[in-house]
């Protein structure tokens, strides 16, 4: 079955993706993380809403109200698109808040010219990621059906 997905007349195939590819790689590779200053974020958001074909223009609104709380911006390539576009999450992090994610879509040229981050802003990304992790609660029916010995 074809999924069919569009935007302003525009109609195309969903994208879909082997087995072992997801969709943050590119070119066969790693979804990459690069980082990025407010002002930069700013200017390629302002650039998106020029860009013909960009659809995923960011959360410029988001950005002004929180400007006193902004942190690190991090961009992950998620999958390259059309007219030399590519689609990218933007993780913005907030000083003592969860982070905040949106989509932008940006030339890949404007995203091979973006920093990439050090190993450390990973590990710091991926802990502060994880620990603003909403937990999923147990659902009670399941929670009351559980045997009371642990499992052999």
């Amino acid at each position: 079955m074809k999924l069919l997905f569009g935007w302003r007349g525009r109609v195309r195939l969903w994208p879909k993706f082997g087995p072992d590819q997801l969709p943050f790689l590119f070119n066969g590779g790693p979804g990459v993380i690069k980082g990025i200053s407010t002002d930069a974020l700013e200017a390629l958001i302002a650039k998106a809403t020029q860009t013909p074909y960009a659809s995923a223009r960011g959360r410029p609104e988001w950005l002004d109200y929180h400007r006193n709380e902004l942190g690190n911006h991090y961009v992950v390539l998620m999958t390259r698109q059309d007219h030399n576009l590519c689609r990218c999450v933007v993780i913005t992090e907030l000083r003592d808040r969860p982070t905040g994610f949106y989509s932008l879509d940006m030339r890949q040229r404007d995203f091979a010219a973006l920093t990439d981050i050090s190993p450390t802003q990973l590990v710091d990304l991926a802990h502060r990621y994880l620990a603003t992790a909403e937990h999923v609660p147990v659902d009670e029916r399941e929670w009351n059906h559980l045997p009371d010995q642990p499992h052999p």
